[in-house]
Parts: C-alpha cells; sequence; structure tokens
C-alpha cells in the first residue's frame, strides 16, 4: 500500500499588509544577534593576532628585561662591595639591590637571586614571604 503524497498548501503573504509588531521584534533582535556574531568573530581574529604578536615579540623581550634587570642586581651588588662608597650610599645600593631582587623573584621566578637578595637584607626572602 503505498502512502498519499501530502500536499502543501503555500499562502501568499500579501505584500503590502504590515508586520506585525512581535514579527518586527523578532526581525530587529535577528539584526542584533547577527551584529553581535560579527563583532564576537572581529574580537576573536583580534585575539589571535595579538596572542601571536605576545608569543612572539612581547615574550622574548619580557624575559630580555628580566635578564638585564638581574645584571644590574649583580653590578649594584658588585659596586656595594667597593670601599669608594660610604655607609649611607651602601644603604641606598642595597635598597636598590633587594628591591631588584624581590621583583626578579616574584615576577620572573629568578630563584638564582635568592642569596642576593637574602646578603643584603635583614631578613631572606622565604621569611618575609610569608
Amino acid at each position: 500500500m503505498t502512502k498519499p503524497t501530502p500536499h502543501l498548501v503555500h499562502v501568499a503573504r500579501n505584500q503590502q499588509a504590515p508586520a506585525s509588531r512581535a514579527h518586527t521584534q523578532f526581525n530587529n533582535l535577528i539584526k542584533k544577534i547577527d551584529k553581535h556574531k560579527q563583532t564576537l568573530r572581529a574580537w576573536m581574529e583580534t585575539e589571535s593576532i595579538l596572542n601571536n604578536k605576545l608569543t612572539k615579540d612581547f615574550l622574548p623581550q619580557h624575559a630580555k628585561v628580566g635578564d638585564l634587570k638581574a645584571d644590574l642586581a649583580h653590578l649594584l651588588d658588585r659596586a656595594h662591595a667597593d670601599p669608594l662608597f660610604k655607609k649611607r650610599d651602601r644603604d641606598k645600593l642595597a635598597h636598590l639591590i633587594t628591591s631588584l631582587a624581590s621583583e626578579l623573584l616574584t615576577d620572573f621566578d629568578r630563584a638564582d637571586l635568592k642569596p642576593l637578595y637574602d646578603k643584603h637584607n635583614a631578613v631572606d626572602f622565604d621569611t618575609e614571604e610569608q
């Protein structure tokens, strides 16, 4: 036995009749959704570009800054031992060394600078962190 094929009836909409209020609201919401989708797509593309730039350009430069600051801390440590500097100057150098070393220990995970920090600070780094 064969099934009868259903006949679809298309009702032609009057082109002159205005859309209902609900239909207009629906269309406006669909337009807003499309705008938001485009904005989201643009943000995602921008995020991808920025992530690439971050890994390619910024992170290596950030590491170089950390290395240069560590070099500066070691240079200041060598200068601290110079008898040319008076006690007040050595105190200033010690303050600069501890602030640089502290920043490098916390922001750059440079554990190699702990002895330098401990040498110039009354309290060692681990105790101060607690």
